[in-house]
This record gives structure tokens, C-alpha cells and sequence, in this order.
């Protein structure tokens, strides 16, 4: 299934440029978004779960994914995933993130690198057979071990990835289908544009940004869905509440 919204984020920006100032970090959106995102599936904890044998298994942590482009053409993409980020303060997010990012440049992603090389010696036309059984052993047998070159629960309970950092203002983003990832939130360019507000009612110009999500249906309902939305959106006005 897929959504979009589309968000004022002055109040956001405005607090993420106030917390770099007075900490000294560098801050982004993306920070921000995921916090967000963290925090309402703390709070819809039923959404926070995993298909097992036909079944839902509900998740004790919130680990989010986050999209990692490698280079300036985006071709190159990685990521990292911040464990119980709902339990992180967007300082300490921001800190670790902007340091695993670092690294990863500068050094590579070991699991990623492990990966294509196993890739490399596999036939493409059994290649999603391989995935499959990788997501077999990984998510229905929760199972895991080195021998399978990659890292435990790679990709967490959600996703998160800038296509705005790329210049597009909006797109619905596939989810893996190996990843057994139920929902994947993209952010798209900020722009100004007309936007009323609810107080005053008058239209004013407003930083904006269209957020895309695709969610998997077997989970995420439209009810589910709905009471998301208003959490996600009552985080992202009101940012003295992350």
C-alpha cells in the first residue's frame, strides 16, 4: 500500500538549526524524520512487527534503517541501522549516525563489500533464490550466523531514505522484499510553497516537504495507517515533543 503526506517542517528545521547551535552537531532532517518515525511506532507498537509462518511477532526494539548514498551520483547506496533510536535523543542520533556515515565513506561497508562478492560468483538467474533463502533462514526461522555474510537483523523495523538529498521532491520507494521490512518512508526536497495556517486560517509561504510511504498491508491496515499518520504528524509540528 502507499501513502503520502505532505508536511510544513519550519518548526523542525527551526529546532534542528537552535539544538546544532547549542551542541555543536550537525543536524538534517533525516535526523529529525527518523526520530519521528521512531517514536510513533513506539507508541503503535502493533505496526512494529514481522510475518512469520503466516503470523505477526511483534518486535521488542525499534531499530530503524537509513539509506546511505556513497557518493554524489547516488548510484553507489549503503546504510546503517541506529538500534532503539525511539530511546536516543536526536543529539545522540545525529552523533552516531554522522559517525558510522563518516566511516562507512571512508572505510566501506564490510557486510555490504562481503555480500557483493558472494553476489559476484552466484548466476543472476538464481540469484533471488539465494535472497530467498537468506530470508528464510534470517526472518522465518530466526536464525542467524556468520557463514551468511551479513549482519543479524540487517534492516530493522522501518526504513528511512532521502531522495530529497538527490533533488527529487517525491517518489513511492519499493520495499526490498527480502528485507521483511514492513514500511519504508522517503523525504523529499524541501520547497517553499503556500500553506494555510490552521490558527489563523490565512495562507502563508512555508517550508514543505512531500513524504512517500509504502507499507505492507498484511500489517499496517487503514486503520492502523490513519492513527500513524496523526502520531507522525503531531511529532513532526510539535518537535518539543522528540
Amino acid at each position: 500500500m502507499y501513502g503520502m503526506m505532505e508536511i510544513n517542517v519550519d518548526p523542525a528545521l527551526k529546532h534542528l538549526e537552535k539544538i546544532a547551535k547549542e551542541e555543536n552537531v550537525k543536524l538534517t532532517l533525516t535526523h529529525y524524520v527518523a526520530r519521528a518515525l521512531a517514536l510513533t511506532f513506539r507508541e503503535h507498537p502493533q505496526i512494529n512487527s514481522i510475518v512469520r509462518w503466516g503470523k505477526l511477532y511483534r518486535r521488542r526494539d525499534v531499530d530503524i534503517f537509513l539509506h546511505v548514498a556513497m557518493d554524489t551520483t547516488g548510484e553507489d547506496l549503503s546504510g546503517i541501522v541506529i538500534k532503539e533510536l525511539d530511546k536516543k535523543s536526536l543529539k545522540v542520533v545525529a552523533q552516531e549516525m554522522n559517525s558510522r556515515v563518516k566511516d562507512l565513506k571512508a572505510h566501506g561497508d564490510p557486510a555490504f563489500n562481503n555480500i557483493k562478492k558472494t553476489i559476484r560468483f552466484i548466476p543472476s538467474f538464481i540469484l533471488r533464490y539465494a535472497l530467498d533463502l537468506i530470508g528464510f533462514v534470517l526472518y522465518s526461522l530466526n536464525l542467524w550466523s556468520p557463514a551468511l555474510n551479513v549482519n543479524r537483523d540487517p534492516f530493522g523495523s522501518a526504513m528511512v531514505t532521502n531522495i530529497g538529498s538527490l533533488g527529487a521532491d517525491f517518489a513511492f520507494t519499493p520495499i526490498p522484499y527480502y528485507s521483511r521490512v514492513p514500511f519504508i518512508l522517503s523525504i523529499g526536497a524541501v520547497k517553499d510553497g503556500p500553506w494555510v495556517n490552521p490558527e489563523t486560517r490565512s495562507i502563508e509561504i512555508a517550508k514543505l516537504c512531500k513524504l512517500g510511504v509504502t507499507f505492507d498491508h498484511r500489517i499496517i491496515d487503514g486503520v492502523h495507517a490513519a492513527n500513524m499518520s496523526k502520531t507522525f504528524k503531531r511529532f513532526m509540528e510539535h518537535p518539543e515533543l522528540l
